[in-house]
């Protein structure tokens, strides 16, 4: 009985030592096609850059992740992205509020690759393969810089056409690499990443969510720890308000911006 009970104490100990960890995953911020009065100029048409409404909801984000990274006491975060350019300009504003010079290009998070929105596989035909990169570093970028990791490119130039059951596939299998990686963490990480709409809910959903109204620069977070799992954010939106201060929010609640693309 005694060696039980220093067995079942040993591995509540061992339990114990495994940190909480986030991932937090980000819609990116309002779309240049979707500011029909800014006029916004860019050349490859299914890669738009983000408004100016855009970079600031970008810039808000990363000032509430950074709250909560401090709050919560993490040791670490990390900073990735999908490889479209709206994408990467929300994670570069990210990486401003952390004060963090460089993130990761990781292509599983890739927009939904839908033969109704792509009659092509677009993947090599977006802005960080048809630009020199100083170029976009300082045009889009701010100055923060970014690692093409290739991490995927090879599987996701597979992926096309993609339907709904191949998109819950992919969020499957970006989510075990989640759980692989943090469930039994000794550090405490945040691990922040720039996507799209479809994968903002589709990640939620995989812990029982069920919000699918998701917004420019809406949030899913889920905590890892051991074997345990948490849904803290669902869609979350109320951190964003407009650049002249106003709310985006009616007063029903309703989110001004919503829209129900990628």
């Amino acid at each position: 009985m005694g060696m039980c009970i220093s067995r079942t104490q040993s591995q509540l100990e061992q339990k114990s030592e495994y940190q909480k960890c986030v991932v937090a995953l980000v819609r990116h911020g309002q779309r240049a096609d979707y500011a029909i009065d800014e006029s916004i100029v860019y050349d490859i048409s299914h890669d738009p850059p983000l408004t100016r409404e855009g970079m600031w909801q970008a810039k808000l984000t990363g000032e509430a992740l950074k709250k909560q990274f401090l709050e919560g006491g993490f040791e670490k975060v990390i900073i990735e992205s999908s490889p479209f350019l709206r994408c990467i300009m929300t994670a570069a504003q990210i990486c401003k509020e952390f004060q963090i010079d460089q993130f990761d290009i990781n292509y599983i998070f890739s927009e939904k690759l839908t033969p109704n929105i792509y009659t092509y596989n677009p993947i090599d035909d977006l802005c960080i393969k048809k630009k020199d990169k100083k170029d976009i570093i300082q045009m889009y970028l701010d100055g923060v810089d970014f690692n093409d990791s290739k991490l995927f490119h090879s599987e996701i130039q597979q992926w096309y056409p993609e339907n709904t059951k191949k998109a819950v596939q992919r969020t499957k299998l970006f989510n075990d690499q989640f759980i692989k990686e943090y469930k039994n963490s000794t550090k405490k990480v945040m691990h922040i990443v720039t996507t799209h709409g479809a994968f903002v809910t589709g990640f939620g959903e995989l812990y029982y969510a069920n919000n699918r109204a998701f917004n420019f620069c809406s949030i899913t977070a889920i905590e890892f720890q051991g074997d345990q799992t948490s849904l803290l954010l669902d869609c979350y939106s109320q951190h964003i308000r407009l650049s002249d201060g106003k709310t985006m929010y009616d007063s029903n609640g309703k989110f001004f911006n919503h829209f129900s693309d990628y």
